[in-house]
């Protein structure tokens, strides 16, 4: 199965991409991941270690424990109301590590101004000697989300509880955009580093006379998705988690960052339906927001008349359900190019959500041409910023085979029927003007005419489905290919006329 790994932009990732480059090879990650959740395995309750032993499982305090191990797609599904993992913490032991990496894959999808836990590794209180009741103590966080304060994702470590922590904050970026962010937290004796995206964010000092330290976090709990304090659930998505014995580097991170994800971290694609032409986009990434998108085939195989557009199903005018809050306008309407947007005085929320993903009709038109592409203009969560993604495209059905060049009526055979079509138009001018309007008549190399080639090609194809006799059987050809000395005569009669004359 193919890849999409989507990653979020930043400013600092050419630079980036070039230290990378440069040091991949000279710096491979040190240190050893002694446990790893890949969300691969299992019976759906099931957090299996697939490096160590220290296995977990989900739990959902409404509902009991649930299937939701997505093994399928390989990542946690996080409801946001009540569903988390919870890991063996006592047999990982955190606090007997000297130096440790916390690395995870994850994508939030809700929790806009509320504090979240990813993973976090303590205790909540009693209530007992002194304490304060249902808070979290010694504990280690990787915090995505943080209020409404305008603070961003954290990672910290804690001596007691959050008034002896220590750590990093992404200035005020939350994140809770949709994306897949690559989110890493190191502790030393000494520091604390914190990364997203491959980007070191900042470090922070520790003491271990007088602050935190890995010795003083606590045994007790270990949670994905679930918070030391009585704060909301985590919604959406964790893909992978990852605890190292030793701090990575900041080129190790770099590095682990542009590798991409173990196994996937879910995907986003459009699928064809070679039979029937229909577009369904796919996407098991988060519900992110967009506001554009571009349908490109060079060879012309796009059909408007099948396209259902958000602007004519999908938006307000329409009663439709993809973005029912704005109103959407097609910018082209082409077989070669099918586009439209949602202009910004469009009313409503910017962008639709791109949820599970939805139909955009029949808009293939079904022939041998595969050459679709696909991209999208995705907002970030600020409204502001955006990015192009590129949606790989997927064709699917006549028995996972695309239709051959040779197969000019289309009907998943080369036959006497598609012989004739290349007889009666060869040599002979064919309308169209794209490569998918001459196919039809016998243009099998895209020139945009039936000659000599296509009927050569005609030949070798229809040979290869069905044999020499078969070939011999269909009867009359063509007239033969000029040879070389055909040719070489024709080439010099004119001159022979001119000195006649």
């Amino acid at each position: 199965m193919s890849r999409l790994t989507h990653r979020t932009w930043n400013p600092a990732a050419p630079a980036l991409a070039a230290v990378v480059v440069a040091g991949m090879c000279l710096s491979p990650a040190h240190g050893v991941i002694t446990h790893q959740y890949l969300f691969n395995s299992g019976n759906g309750t099931e957090v299996l270690d697939s490096v160590g032993s220290a296995h977990g499982s989900t739990h959902d305090g409404v509902a009991g424990m649930s299937p939701f191990v997505n093994t399928a797609q390989s990542r946690l599904t996080l409801n946001g109301t009540s569903s988390h993992a919870q890991l063996p913490a006592a047999q990982i032991a955190i606090n007997t590590y000297s130096a440790l990496t916390l690395e995870m894959w994850m994508a939030q999808t809700g929790n806009v101004n509320q504090f979240t836990f990813a993973a976090g590794f303590g205790r909540t209180s009693d209530g007992s000697n002194g304490e304060s009741a249902n808070l979290g103590y010694d504990y280690l966080m990787m915090q995505p989300t943080r209020g409404p304060a305008d603070q961003g994702s954290r990672g910290a470590i804690s001596l007691g509880t959050f008034d002896g922590e220590v750590g990093v904050t992404d200035g005020n970026r939350d994140l809770n955009d949709g994306g897949l962010h690559h989110v890493v937290m190191t502790v030393t004796d000494t520091e604390l580093g914190y990364y997203v995206d491959g980007v070191q964010i900042g470090t922070a000092p520790l003491s271990t006379e007088s602050g935190p330290s890995l010795s003083t976090v606590s045994n007790d709990l270990a949670y994905l998705g679930r918070a030391l304090y009585p704060d909301p659930y985590m919604q959406g998505s964790i893909y992978e988690f990852s605890i190292w014995d030793e701090a990575l580097s900041e080129l190790d991170v770099a590095t682990r960052f542009s590798a991409g994800c173990v196994d996937t971290c879910g995907e986003r694609y459009l699928e064809i339906d070679r039979v029937t032409g229909e577009a369904t986009l796919v996407n098991t990434l988060a519900n992110e927001r967009f506001y554009t998108y571009t349908l490109e085939s060079a060879a012309g195989a796009l059909n408007p008349v099948g396209w259902n557009s958000i602007a004519d199903t999908g938006d307000s005018d329409s009663g439709g359900s993809i973005d029912p809050n704005d109103v959407w306008l097609e910018t082209s309407s082409l077989p070669t190019n099918l586009s439209e947007n949602e202009p910004i005085d469009g009313g409503g929320d910017d962008g639709a959500l791109m949820g599970s993903g939805f139909s955009l009709g029949n808009i293939w038109s079904k022939s041998r041409f595969e050459d679709l592409t696909m991209q999208v203009t995705i907002l970030e969560a600020d409204l502001v910023t955006e990015r192009i993604e590129p949606i790989a495209v997927r064709f699917v059905g006549n028995n996972d085979q695309p239709f051959s060049r040779s197969d000019l009526d289309v009907d998943g055979d080369i036959d006497a029927d598609d012989y004739a079509a290349l007889l009666s138009n060869h040599l002979t001018a064919i309308p169209g003007t794209t490569a998918f309007e001459t196919a039809p008549f016998g243009d099998l190399d895209g020139d945009l005419d039936n000659d000599f080639n296509d009927f050569r090609l005609f030949k070798n194809d229809f040979i290869a489905a069905n044999g020499a006799e078969a070939f011999a059987a269909l009867g009359a050809t063509p007239a033969p290919e000029p040879t070389a000395a055909l040719l070489a005569l024709l080439a010099l009669t004119p001159a022979a006329v001119r000195r006649r004359s």
